[in-house]
């Protein structure tokens, strides 16, 4: 899409909540709002780094301060930056990439958080995220890995004809003697995987990363084979299975 287009295309979005700005002024930002793009199509694909080569993303989770001065701007994995929120009769806007502070904006006709990226010609939309996934157990709790884990490994699964191993939401792992919590993989040092995803398997003392599939009745684990220096990995030979 031509870079004119896109902006055109950014110029009707903010038309179009312009008469919900005041209720933006009024309403309370306070707590987590997550990624709705990423989020919706992790659970459409079953695939974090499906979602990201459908939407690339900076942001995942925005969790405002009660006062409404400070936002975290947390991006999935690595961690959080703080950023103060500058507040006027006419917008609320924060400076996250380069020089050019971006409006926030609120859509109250599908109740989600929006702002601009002029550099990239993105919208990036945010939804209030349920209580339920909020994962206090991080530095400053949040909810986008509480969704990404229920997306793509949460439930029990059958490992043989006897063993039911659980993957939970906040990364617990139970009644499976080798490891006891995992992460899955959504940004940062660990690197890609061209035949899926990265999901990290611990134990008190053992960290290891795995290949990662989810299918509609399975996931699988694998070993992984290194592509290079800074050129991620590929799936190599299956490792462990679980099914529904």
């Amino acid at each position: 899409m031509k870079p004119i287009i896109i902006v055109l295309l950014l110029s009707v979005y903010f038309l179009s909540c312009k008469s919900n700005l005041k209720e933006a002024q009024n309403m309370p930002f306070e707590g987590n709002w997550v990624l709705k793009e990423v989020i919706e199509n992790t659970q459409t694909y079953q695939s974090i780094s499906k979602a990201k080569e459908l939407s690339d993303f900076y942001a995942s989770e925005l969790v405002f301060d009660e006062s409404g001065d400070s936002v975290s701007v947390y991006n999935g994995q690595e961690g959080y930056v703080r950023l103060p929120i500058n507040k006027t009769e006419e917008q609320y806007s924060f400076q996250i990439r380069g020089t050019k502070a971006s409006p926030i904006l609120f859509n109250s006709t599908d109740s989600t958080l929006f702002f601009a990226d002029s550099t990239l010609n993105r919208v990036y939309r945010f939804s209030k995220a349920d209580i339920a996934y909020l994962d206090t157990t991080f530095a400053e709790s949040v909810a986008f890995p509480g969704y990404i884990n229920n997306a793509m490994i949460e439930g029990k699964w059958q490992r043989g004809p006897e063993k039911v191993v659980t993957f939970g939401r906040f990364g617990e792992v139970l009644n499976w003697d080798e490891y006891k919590s995992f992460e899955i993989v959504v940004n940062g040092e660990y690197g890609s995987n061209i035949d899926g995803d990265l999901i990290i398997l611990r134990t008190s003392d053992k960290v290891q990363l795995f290949g990662f599939k989810r299918s509609q009745d399975s996931v699988r684990f694998y070993d992984l084979i290194s592509l290079g220096a800074n050129k991620g990995f590929k799936n190599g030979k299956l490792l462990h299975e679980f099914t529904l």
